[in-house]
């Protein structure tokens, strides 16, 4: 799926990388079911609904959120260009949240890649039980 944007007279191509619906869901189920923090859950949502890369999302800043215009605004790790990322219904309660109370500059996701990755190992053993590859999504 490829969405047009027109941002500051840019033209942005941006490709659909989430999960199948369906198969979303399911990870969401278990995520959510598996963390007992809730900044765990709100990460896990981020990703699932953005399709971004865990490193790309702890670099996200409140300044990068456009509610209004619902897109979240970062550069690619991978490729250093720039990219928009269409806040979806689902996600726009968790980023309200996130948002709430930052300063522009704090990051949405404070906490370290080694945490997220730790928490994402331990709920790996419950996403493959479930019949879900983490790495290809299906």
């Amino acid at each position: 799926m490829y969405i047009y944007c027109d941002i500051h007279r840019h033209q942005v191509t941006y490709t659909d990388k989430r999960l199948k619906p369906e198969v979303r869901s399911k990870v969401e189920q278990i995520l959510i079911a598996q963390s007992r923090k809730p900044h765990y859950a709100d990460f896990f949502i981020f990703l699932s609904e953005t399709g971004c890369r865990l490193s790309e999302a702890l670099t996200i800043q409140a300044q990068n959120v456009d509610l209004e215009k619902s897109i979240i605004f970062l550069i690619s790790k991978k490729n250093e260009k720039p990219r928009y990322l269409p806040i979806t219904t689902k996600l726009r309660n968790t980023i309200q949240e996130l948002i709430k109370d930052k300063n522009p500059t704090d990051r949405l996701f404070p906490y370290s890649k080694n945490t997220y990755q730790t928490k994402l190992k331990t709920i790996r053993p419950a996403l493959q039980e479930a019949g879900i590859d983490i790495v290809t999504g299906k």
